[in-house]
């Protein structure tokens, strides 16, 4: 993780292991059943915060699922997530009568709470996830893939996906990923 800020990394994620991490691509869903099978879980994933984040400058945010979350509470997540030193954490599966829960506990922990806007979801959902998530919001490059793919993105179509974010939360910050595979594909998404 540190040889990523330091060779320019703004920004770095931890992955919390979860049983079903549908976002997460062959490579990384390997990695989660991997430590888990290890009985690694989120006191690993606080321990590497701890590590990262007393090593280099850069924000850590932990990308985890609400299983995980939930399994420990909300509020206890967000609690210990703060205090090893993480920014944030991301939670992609959150249930919408969950997300004011998460991000009043991110919030009373002083933590932020980017969440996913799902290119797939209704319109009105994805407003209600965007005015809530707080650091940014998380536009997949590509609808309906995992992390990992790396066929082309269609860059037009990633354009105005994140203007629609932006009517909804004009001052919070959009990242994107899933198919930005290269640096030439992350110079192309920066450009456009």
């Amino acid at each position: 993780f540190v040889a990523y800020a330091e060779h320019g990394a703004a920004i770095l994620e931890v992955g919390a292991p979860a049983a079903d991490p549908w976002l997460d691509g062959p490579a990384i869903a390997a990695a989660h059943r991997c430590a888990l099978r290890a009985g690694d879980g989120v006191r690993i994933t606080l321990e590497t915060v701890r590590r990262v984040s007393a090593r280099s400058d850069a924000p850590v945010v932990v990308m985890s699922y609400w299983s995980t979350v939930q399994a420990l509470g909300p509020q206890r997540m967000a609690a210990e997530l703060a205090s090893s030193g993480a920014t944030g954490c991301l939670v992609p599966d959150i249930p919408s009568e969950h997300v004011e829960q998460w991000v009043a506990a991110a919030t009373e922990a002083g933590i932020s709470a980017p969440l996913l806007a799902n290119r797939q979801a209704p319109y009105d959902e994805l407003g209600i996830a965007c005015r809530a998530a707080t650091g940014f919001v998380y536009a997949p490059a590509v609808a309906g893939q995992r992390t990992g793919y790396s066929a082309g993105i269609d860059l037009d179509s990633l354009a105005a996906f994140v203007r629609s974010l932006r009517r909804f939360a004009p001052s919070t910050r959009v990242l994107t990923g899933i198919g930005v595979s290269t640096p030439a594909m992350a110079a192309a998404v920066v450009a456009n």
